[in-house]
């Protein structure tokens, strides 16, 4: 006799749909992605996973889209104390590498659920891009304005900034799962990038 089949909560059930999902998504695409192949790896019939959700939009959202949106969020929205008149450069290069070590992980955690909703579907990745990228260019750019401090520094561009921070982000993340240079440390990393982002690589 087989043994008998676990009985999930709703909720583990909802989550293990979720990761079939991303795991079809980030195969195959948006296009390419059929409810049924997601049933099948989630080892559901398309009863149970209808309901939890009502369209393959409700898949995408939750297994691609929602944790993109929460590591731009938690990036974006992370409280700074408020930074007095006179500080130096110590504590911007601090919260700087904090920063840095955040986007890091993110982008991660991320990447090849971007590379899905970016690529894959030229309107939905417009659209995304728009609402969730650029704000988390704002976000940076807010970032960058409320820890520059007073101390001495170079006039410079901090949209292009904000874009060549997250773009650095993401060709680590990248080189992390595609290259030979995975399993860098973030805290490490964000050290190294945030004193080439300071200091730059000229002597004198």
């Amino acid at each position: 006799m087989p043994a008998p089949r676990t009985r999930l909560r709703a909720a583990d059930r909802r989550a293990v749909i979720v990761a079939a999902a991303r795991e079809e998504f980030a195969r195959t695409g948006f296009a390419g992605t059929k409810v049924r192949a997601i049933a099948d790896r989630a080892g559901v019939n398309d009863a149970m996973l209808y309901r939890h959700f009502a369209s393959k939009d409700d898949l995408f959202e939750a297994a691609v889209a929602e944790p993109i949106r929460a590591a731009v969020t938690a990036i974006v929205e992370r409280p700074w104390p408020e930074q007095p008149p006179g500080t130096g450069t110590a504590i911007v290069r601090e919260r700087t590498v904090i920063f840095l070590a955040d986007l890091l992980r993110a982008m991660d955690e991320i990447a090849p659920l971007l590379g899905v909703v970016l690529f894959a579907d030229r309107d939905l990745g417009r659209l995304f891009y728009r609402q969730h990228i650029e704000t988390a260019f704002a976000g940076i750019v807010a970032h960058t304005r409320a820890t520059i401090g007073d101390w001495l520094h170079r006039d410079f561009d901090d949209e292009l900034f904000a874009r060549m921070v997250v773009g650095l982000a993401w060709t680590m993340a990248v080189d992390a799962h595609l290259g030979s240079h995975g399993g860098r440390d973030a805290d490490a990393l964000a050290v190294e990038l945030t004193a080439i982002l300071f200091d730059g690589i000229a002597i004198g």
